[in-house]
């Protein structure tokens, strides 16, 4: 039996994750969705980004500079973003393996407190991870923020980084941090 989507009321093992998981509210009532902070790394420059998945984020969306609310900290903080390509860095990518969409955080949208932007688990070993109990925190159907527990049940065997889990989701979890209990690292 799945455990449903439950709201998160003592948020103290997961804190930071809870912070930076945010809630997506599309423009012109196509609806709400989540996604997260990510710090990435590459050539030894640190990116802050928005992570959510393509589906939720699209071309074009992009292509038509729409504008986009996040909400933060278990929703005390928000900022209105504008997805503009011109200003920053902004990668959307969907097939039958990825759904993802990055968009870089830059100075104007004026979060300076860094301790939002959640970390990648980069010893990605999946085949380990089989059995793990995993946490997927969210907004489901826009609501409350909640979490869903289960396990990471086998791994994806044609896609190395992919892997099938038994947690909950529902309309509104698009885009949410997948996370080993007990660790605050994004897992998928």
């Amino acid at each position: 039996e799945l455990k449903l989507n439950n709201p998160i009321d003592d948020i103290s093992n997961i804190m930071k994750v809870a912070k930076g998981t945010v809630k997506i509210e599309l423009d012109n009532d196509k609806g709400v969705a989540s996604g997260f902070f990510l710090k990435l790394e590459r050539n030894n420059k640190e990116f802050y980004c928005l992570m959510t998945n393509a589906h939720v984020i699209t071309k074009e969306m992009i292509t038509n500079q729409e504008k986009i609310k996040i909400k933060y900290d278990n929703e005390t903080k928000e900022i209105n973003l504008e997805l503009n390509e011109k200003e920053r860095i902004i990668f959307c990518f969907m097939d039958f393996s990825i759904d993802i969409t990055i968009i870089e955080i830059i100075p104007k949208d004026g979060i300076k407190d860094k301790t939002y932007f959640l970390n990648p688990k980069t010893d990605n070993n999946y085949e380990e991870f089989i059995g793990k109990n995993i946490q997927i925190i969210q907004f489901p159907d826009g609501k409350k923020l909640s979490k869903s527990e289960q396990k990471i049940t086998e791994r994806f065997t044609k896609i190395d980084y992919m892997f099938y889990h038994n947690a909950s989701t529902i309309e509104g979890s698009s885009g949410s941090p997948i996370i080993l209990k007990d660790d605050d690292k994004v897992l998928g």
